[in-house]
């Protein structure tokens, strides 16, 4: 793979290097190369010359609703990478893990371990709730395991897996005795803290408060399991980035 500074690039070399990709929800996404234009200028969403775009008009639909992030506003060309990533809805639909090796669409679990146990840099992490956003044009190339840069939703993160495996540790703790919302909101139900233990309660959320509003600990509540959740038992509301299908849209 060559080296990158643009991730929706770095994205589509990693979809050469494993064009056929397994889905969370059990199927699979096969990624064919980009179509070459003809077209040369500066993208128009990522901002990365190139000598093979495309008309803007053909490729950004009147659908799309990220105008505000285009890179270069002014111009009429988006490139090849970002016009292929834009054709398949399964890199809207799925959280992307872009490598040296290969892409991968990451169940909610397996990014909770990419987060923990980060792959050799450079990669690329974007994680999606929604499934209903594009996240590769806004992502970052990583460049170090001890701090990176998340795409979580529409939201960037810095990760450093040591002190996130802590928040992470103390929210999953809490998950054991109550629900992901009352650990967002801080409102938790008496009677399950009494069956938890006041002493321990008190403890874990001495930790947690701090973090509540910020992107790790969003990002570590979504990734929280349960035992339960380990062993292969659906999350509480499911996941909707594990029971979408993955289609293409040609140009």
């Amino acid at each position: 793979m060559r080296e990158q500074t643009c991730p929706v690039a770095f994205i589509y070399d990693a979809a050469r290097a494993t064009p056929d990709v397994a889905t969370p929800s059990g199927g699979m996404t096969h990624y064919d190369p980009a179509p070459l234009g003809e077209m040369a200028g500066t993208c128009w969403l990522c901002g990365c010359p190139t000598r093979h775009g495309h008309p803007r008009k053909r490729v950004i639909k009147p659908t799309f609703t990220d105008g505000n992030r285009a890179r270069a506003p002014w111009s009429d060309v988006v490139c090849e990478h970002c016009a292929w990533a834009l054709s398949y809805k399964s890199l809207r639909n799925y959280s992307i893990l872009a490598t040296k090796e290969g892409l991968l669409h990451p169940s909610r679990a397996e990014v909770r371990e990419v987060l923990l146990n980060p792959p050799e840099p450079p990669f690329v992490l974007c994680a999606a709730t929604s499934g209903q956003r594009w996240l590769h044009f806004k992502g970052a190339i990583a460049h170090s395991k001890a701090r990176f840069g998340v795409r979580f939703e529409d939201v960037p993160v810095w990760v450093a897996p040591e002190s996130f495996r802590a928040l992470l540790e103390s929210i999953e703790e809490l998950y054991t005795a109550f629900t992901k919302a009352e650990i967002e909101s801080g409102n938790y139900q008496v009677h399950r803290i009494l069956r938890f233990g006041m002493k321990r309660w008190e403890e874990l959320i001495e930790r947690v408060a701090p973090h509540r509003k910020s992107g790790p600990f969003k990002l570590a509540l979504f990734v929280a399991q349960r035992e339960e959740q380990a062993n292969g038992k659906e999350d509480e509301g499911g996941c909707t980035t594990d029971s979408i299908p993955a289609t293409k849209t040609l140009l």
